[in-house]
């Protein structure tokens, strides 16, 4: 199985405005789940961004109680 070639079959067959589009919708979201828990980005993409779907949890902090 050549994954490269699959991967550019399916890039070929994908509208590239939709695909940045979809992107951009993505990274808003986990732009706005890192504001709100006063995180970096790069810390939500490592933790909480699972095969590139953003799973957002509910997060407490001791100076939040």
């Amino acid at each position: 199985m050549d994954t490269a070639k699959e991967v550019q079959a399916w890039m070929d067959n994908q509208d590239e405005e939709m695909l940045e589009s979809e992107f951009w919708e993505f990274w808003v979201e986990v732009q706005a789940f890192a504001e709100q828990y006063r995180l970096s980005t790069r810390y939500v993409e490592e933790e909480f961004v699972v095969d590139g779907e953003l799973v957002p949890v509910h997060l407490t902090f001791p100076e939040d109680t």
